[in-house]
C-alpha cells in the first residue's frame, strides 16, 4: 500500500534532556515570515500576556549579516501540526503574491548592496535621448550590457579591481520603453562613467551610507514604477551570511522584551557583540501563535 505524499515536514520529537532538533518543523519552512506575521503589534503588554502560546517549544534566531549591517529575525518553533491548519494559504491572491515577491526582491537588493559596496563606489543613473530610445526591452538590456562592457574595459586598462555591479531598469508598460537605468558599481571615476554612457543624460554620485547602510538608495532604485521593475547583478557578488540558532533566544527573554521588562537594545547588543542597535519591530499573526521580532543593527566602527 503506497503512502500518501506529504507536502510538509514531519516534526520530530524533542530529544530527552536536550535542545529541540534543528530539523523540527517551523512555520518558516513553508511560508514567508512577512506573509504570516503581517500585523504590527500595537496592544498593551497585558494583552500580550493573555495570548496563548502553548504550542511553542522554543525560539529560533535567524541572523543575516550584509557587510556592516545585521538583521535578526526571531520567531517560534512549534510542536504541533495544529498551527499548519490555521496558517494562511500560500498564493492567496495574485496581487498579494506579487506584493510579497516585490518585497522580497527589494530585501535581496538591499542586502546585496550592503554586502558588496562601500562609500567609495558609485550610484549611476542614465537616461535615453529620443534618437536612442530602445524599441524593445531586449534592446534596452543590450545597451546596458554593452555599456557595462565598456566600463569593464576601462577598469582593466586602469588596473581597477574586478567590477561588481547591480543595475535596475524601469519600463513604462504602455509605452513599452525603458525610462531609467540605475547602476550601483565599484568603478570610482564618476566622470568617466558619464562619458561612457553616450545615450542621454547621466548622473553619477558617491554612495552615502546612513544608519541602515545603503538601504535608502537600494529602496529608491527598486521603487515600484508605473510598470515593470527588473534588476540584474554580476555573478561575483558576495552573498549575505546567514546563521540559525535555537538556543540564543528563549521564550522568557522574548516575553520580557515585549512587556518592557528587558530593554531590546541591551538584550540584542549582548547577543551580537560589536554591533550597535538601530531599530526593532514586533509583529503578530491573525492565523498562528507566537511573535516575530525583527531587529536591525550596524557594525561599530
Amino acid at each position: 500500500m503506497s503512502k500518501k505524499k506529504k507536502n510538509y515536514k514531519e516534526p520530530p520529537r524533542k530529544r530527552r534532556g536536550g535542545a529541540p532538533d534543528e530539523r523540527q518543523y517551523t512555520f518558516f519552512d513553508l511560508y514567508d515570515l512577512d506573509e504570516a506575521y503581517n500585523k504590527e503589534f500595537t496592544d498593551t503588554a497585558e494583552e500580550w500576556l493573555r495570548r496563548k502560546n502553548k504550542n511553542i517549544t522554543s525560539i529560533r534566531l535567524k541572523t543575516i549579516i550584509s557587510g556592516d549591517m545585521l538583521e535578526s529575525e526571531c520567531y517560534p518553533i512549534w510542536n504541533t501540526r495544529a498551527e499548519i491548519n490555521r496558517a494562511p494559504k500560500a498564493n492567496e491572491s495574485r496581487k498579494a503574491q506579487r506584493n510579497l515577491n516585490n518585497k522580497n526582491a527589494v530585501k535581496n537588493v538591499v542586502r546585496l548592496i550592503n554586502a558588496n559596496f562601500t562609500k567609495n563606489d558609485c550610484w549611476f543613473t542614465g537616461t535615453f535621448k529620443d534618437e536612442f530610445l530602445p524599441p524593445t526591452p531586449a534592446a534596452a538590456d543590450k545597451y546596458m550590457r554593452n555599456f557595462i562592457r565598456r566600463v569593464k574595459r576601462e577598469a582593466i586598462k586602469r588596473g581597477y579591481p574586478e567590477l561588481k555591479y547591480i543595475f535596475v531598469t524601469e519600463m513604462d508598460e504602455e509605452a513599452k520603453v525603458r525610462l531609467n537605468n540605475h547602476l550601483i558599481i565599484n568603478f570610482p571615476d564618476r566622470d568617466k562613467l558619464e562619458e561612457l554612457w553616450r545615450a542621454g543624460r547621466t548622473q553619477a554620485r558617491r554612495l552615502q551610507p546612513d544608519e541602515f547602510g545603503f538601504e535608502g538608495v537600494a529602496r529608491y532604485i527598486t521603487k515600484d514604477p508605473k510598470g515593470t521593475r527588473r534588476y540584474t547583478a554580476s555573478k561575483n557578488l558576495v552573498r549575505p551570511k546567514v546563521y540559525i540558532s535555537d538556543c540564543r533566544m528563549t521564550r522568557g527573554k522574548v516575553g520580557k522584551i515585549i512587556c518592557g521588562r528587558l530593554d531590546a537594545k541591551e538584550a540584542y547588543e549582548k547577543i551580537y557583540k560589536g554591533f550597535a542597535f538601530t531599530d526593532y519591530k514586533h509583529f503578530i499573526s491573525n492565523y498562528i501563535s507566537g511573535d516575530y521580532l525583527y531587529v536591525r543593527m550596524r557594525r561599530r566602527d
